[in-house]
């Protein structure tokens, strides 16, 4: 079960997950494993993982609104060629990258940053979107990973980078 549960974690560095959304996505994904691995069970991986230094928790932060969600957090491992072994010699770039800053601003208190805004989809319309700062120092600096230039994606991180407004020392990377 742990063998499976830190090679799913390394598929998915980065990603925001919850114990409960693990515990779907490794039921969905592990359809050949005799029984699934429940989200308390998870959880108590995730903290042992951590607190060994194995992973790096980065919690959820809400900048508008100044909170934590609870119960959400993205995955980096400290090593990051053990996540490569795991992951079948493989890692996103931005899942490195994001690793490595993770790695070097470890001392601080990191979060990654997610909030709902409101887009206007035409004259009439607007509707519900999520926007995400990849990593974040609350009131200090915020960090976008963009490993491949996209014009969609460096629109949409300086389009969450603006909202933060100007508390935030803000960088790119890419």
């Amino acid at each position: 079960d742990v063998k499976r549960f830190v090679k799913h974690l390394a598929k998915n560095t980065g990603i925001v997950e919850s114990p409960h959304k693990l515990e779907l996505e490794m039921a969905d994904y592990d359809l050949e494993a005799p029984d699934r691995i429940r989200d308390n069970t998870l959880k108590k991986y995730l903290e042992l993982l951590s607190v060994n230094g194995i992973i790096h928790r980065v919690p959820v932060y809400d900048p508008k609104r100044k909170n934590t969600k609870i119960n959400m957090s993205a995955y980096y491992f400290s090593d990051i060629g053990i996540a490569r072994v795991l992951n079948g010699g493989k890692l996103n770039l931005k899942a490195l990258y994001s690793s490595i800053i993770c790695n070097e601003l470890s001392d601080a208190e990191l979060f990654t940053g997610r909030y709902i805004t409101t887009e206007r989809v035409d004259s009439l319309r607007t509707r519900r979107v999520h926007k995400a700062v990849d990593l974040l120092i609350p009131d200090q600096i915020a960090i976008q990973v963009i490993p491949v230039f996209h014009k969609s994606e460096l629109a949409e991180a300086c389009h969450a980078m603006k909202l933060l407004g100007n508390d935030y020392r803000k960088f790119v990377v890419t």
